[in-house]
C-alpha cells in the first residue's frame, strides 16, 4: 500500500520454488501493469536471489481487485498443498 512517505506491505503469500506454477498465478491476477505511480495498492512479485528479494513485476489493483487476488491466491495454494 502506497502512502504519502512510503510503501507498506500488507501481505506476503509464499509460493515456493515451482516457478511454473507461480508465473500463471501472477499471469492470472486482476490488475494493470500501467498507473503504477498513482495507484495505492500495488501488488509485487518478487524472486530471493541469494537471500534478497528481487523485484519481477508490479500490478496496479483497485481494492476490489486486490480482494480477488488474495482470494485467488490462497485457494490456489490451497489447492497445490491440499489436494494433490
Amino acid at each position: 500500500m502506497r502512502t504519502l512517505e512510503e510503501l507498506i506491505p500488507l501481505a506476503r503469500f509464499p509460493i515456493g520454488g515451482d516457478k511454473e506454477f507461480a508465473e500463471e498465478l501472477y499471469d492470472s491476477l486482476k490488475g494493470s501493469a500501467t498507473g503504477l505511480d498513482e495507484s495505492p495498492l500495488l501488488m509485487e512479485w518478487t524472486e530471493e536471489q541469494s537471500g534478497l528479494p528481487q523485484n519481477l513485476c508490479l500490478r496496479a489493483c483497485s481494492l476490489k481487485d486486490m480482494a480477488h487476488n488474495c482470494e485467488l491466491i490462497t485457494k490456489a495454494l490451497f489447492r497445490k498443498h491440499t489436494l494433490r
